[in-house]
């Protein structure tokens, strides 16, 4: 009788709030006690970032008539939190991130030519500044007050730029023949005095990936090159882990040796990510599971299944947060939904 009275309810909370819901309100279980609603948009920008410390979640949603904005999203108070307004920002595959700059979360959110900085508690415009000759700005992220910029100019020439992020006054500029894209930047695990900034491309067949060395000043030791299998525009890593996981096979490349590329986690990975220790990865595919790897030897230790079909996946503490919509409609009521890794 319990069991039948709880199944009545549920139906009934589902359908009331999805009325709600249509009408513009702001609440938050849609469909089952653990979805709640977060907005809805015409376009979604697959890549989400995260504020661990304010536990917001910034989503990047725009339509084709030109409206950009970002939406804080607090998953502790199951609510918008502040909406931005943008001219613009990149939405071809280029990779924004978020830093920590003199204790003040930063938002670093890339248009065709120019970073645009926002304080990530109030969304406020810190700077937008502009790359003199850039045509498009892959990605970007700060380590030690560095700014690392990767970039292809007018003429199609790629670049790696290294701006110190207290005045932006140039540190490092290179340009190579190849493609370059995606940066993975993280601290020496043999010399925690220099930086490294691994480089892969996106957008070409070339194989080519290079790996810099810095200083903690941005000052340029040395530079290698080698091969990977451009397998997608992912990439994560921390200064815990011992490894990169780079493109939609979870593939890992070991700090030590990036030519070391052997162990792959899956096969079309939606999203994935490191927990703050290094010690577990966690990545989503199309199968309704979060699956959970050891890094001692990347063993799957367990699957664990959840309601929705994940499109990104973030990690506070044992809390595993998955939003989620679908990709076909035109527009896309995004929810976001909280498992326990027990």
């Amino acid at each position: 009788m319990m069991k039948a009275i709880q199944s009545i309810f549920f139906i009934v909370l589902s359908i009331i709030t999805l009325s709600l819901i249509n009408c513009g309100g702001k609440e938050k279980i849609i469909e089952t006690p653990n979805e709640y609603y977060m907005f809805t948009g015409e376009r979604v920008y697959p890549y989400a970032l995260h504020n661990l410390k304010d536990k917001l979640i910034y989503m990047f949603a725009y339509s084709p008539l030109g409206e950009h904005k970002i939406i804080a999203y607090n998953y502790d108070k199951k609510e918008i939190e502040l909406t931005k307004k943008l001219d613009n920002f990149n939405t071809a595959g280029a990779v924004h991130s978020i830093g920590n700059y003199n204790n003040t979360i930063e938002l670093y959110v890339l248009s065709e030519d120019s970073v645009i900085i926002l304080d990530g508690k109030s969304l406020d415009l810190i700077k937008s500044y502009k790359i003199y000759n850039a045509k498009y700005i892959y990605s970007i992220a700060l380590k030690n007050g560095l700014l690392f910029i990767s970039y292809s100019d007018l003429d199609y020439t790629d670049h790696l730029l290294v701006l110190r992020r207290e005045d932006f006054n140039y540190l490092y500029f290179s340009s190579h023949s190849a493609h370059q894209g995606i940066i993975a930047v993280y601290t020496d695990p043999s010399n925690k005095d220099q930086i490294k900034c691994a480089n892969y491309p996106f957008y070409t067949n070339n194989p080519s990936f290079y790996e810099y060395t810095f200083d903690l000043n941005g000052r340029r030791l040395s530079v290698n090159s080698g091969t990977h299998r451009n397998e997608g525009r992912l990439i994560k890593t921390n200064d815990q882990a011992n490894f990169l996981i780079n493109g939609n096979y979870g593939r890992v490349f070991f700090k030590d040796d990036l030519s070391n590329d052997q162990t792959k986690l899956g096969i079309d990975l939606i999203d994935y990510q490191i927990s703050i220790d290094g010690k577990y990865v966690y990545t989503i595919q199309d199968d309704y599971s979060i699956n959970k790897f050891n890094t001692t030897d990347f063993h799957l230790e367990k699957s664990i299944p959840i309601k929705q079909t994940a499109r990104n996946l973030f990690i506070d503490g044992n809390k595993l947060i998955v939003v989620s919509y679908a990709q076909q409609n035109y527009k896309k009521n995004v929810t976001l939904s909280v498992y326990e890794d027990k």
